[in-house]
């Protein structure tokens, strides 16, 4: 449900305005703002479709003769197509929060999807499989004793049995490098605070659920490998999103991570990293030293 409805300040004094008051008085104008806001509430996209003359006017909370308000708005601009599939004439542009609404909706069901398991789990599957296929690989070099035949050895695995295990190791280590990691709840939590500070500057900016995936897992790496803090990572990016500048440029956690300490000096506020308590030392003072000072 909306909270609220934008409204512009060029409202009272915009033509269609006047030609309302001049056509149905101050009430027109009233049942006017009472439509936006229901339609804010109610019909996120703008869209009528289905509603009645009569509907429309309960909706806008109109007094008058049926039919007369829901006329005047179509005389004026307000209103375009015609009985039951009315619109509101450039609401997108307008009210472009209310008008996402159902984007935001969608993005949240695959906000929640994905961290309760139901992505991330699918997503592993391929990369898990690879790893257990490598392994197999590796195995079938080793010099392990074969089932069927215990004392048939393998030749070659005799002949290259130090560096075949070498091999196999690597081969390990680099498919456990190609797993991905599961993001912790506070790096889930700053993913979707910067797709929620994106889409707040550009309601139809398109963010896929194995974008904000990557999100997580590399505000994951931010506290984990470069010691940053959920708090100045949050700092951060409500800031970068209210800069002109670099709410265009800083348009994913990658390249907030690539500039942090920039942004970070540019904001003075924020510690690029947890600080280390500072050892004190001390230093030997020479007998003669001592005496000169005296």
């Amino acid at each position: 449900m909306a909270s609220d409805a934008r409204f512009s300040t060029a409202l009272p004094s915009h033509p269609k305005t006047r030609k309302l008051r001049k056509r149905l008085g101050t009430a027109g104008c009233w049942s006017l703002v009472c439509l936006f806001l229901w339609v804010a509430n109610n019909r996120w996209d703008g869209s009528l479709k289905g509603l009645s003359d009569e509907d429309i006017e309960l909706a806008s909370e109109w007094e008058g003769d049926l039919g007369v308000f829901v006329r005047a708005l179509c005389e004026v601009g307000f209103l375009e197509g015609n009985n039951e599939n009315y619109r509101i004439h450039d609401w997108a542009e307008h009210n472009p929060w209310a008008a996402s609404r159902g984007q935001r909706v969608e993005s949240a069901k695959h906000a929640a999807a994905f961290r309760w398991g139901n992505y991330g789990n699918a997503d592993s599957m391929p990369d898990a499989c690879g790893s257990d296929a490598d392994s197999m690989r590796d195995n079938e070099k080793r010099n392990a004793p074969n089932p069927t035949q215990p004392n048939l050895k393998n030749s070659s695995s005799e002949v290259e049995g130090t560096s075949e295990s070498e091999d196999g190791s690597n081969s390990r280590l680099a498919a456990d490098r190609k797993r991905k990691v599961q993001p912790s709840v506070e790096a889930e939590r700053l993913a979707a605070l910067l797709q929620g500070e994106i889409l707040r500057n550009k309601p139809d900016f398109r963010i896929t659920p194995a974008q904000l995936r990557n999100w997580a897992v590399t505000a994951d790496r931010m506290m984990r490998l470069d010691s940053r803090t959920e708090e100045s990572i949050a700092q951060l990016i409500q800031w970068v999103q209210m800069d002109s500048f670099w709410m265009s440029n800083i348009l994913s956690m990658d390249k907030l991570r690539e500039k942090f300490d920039q942004l970070a000096m540019k904001v003075g506020a924020l510690p690029p990293t947890k600080q280390p308590a500072q050892k004190r030392t001390w230093v030997e003072v020479p007998e003669n030293a001592k005496a000169a000072k005296a």
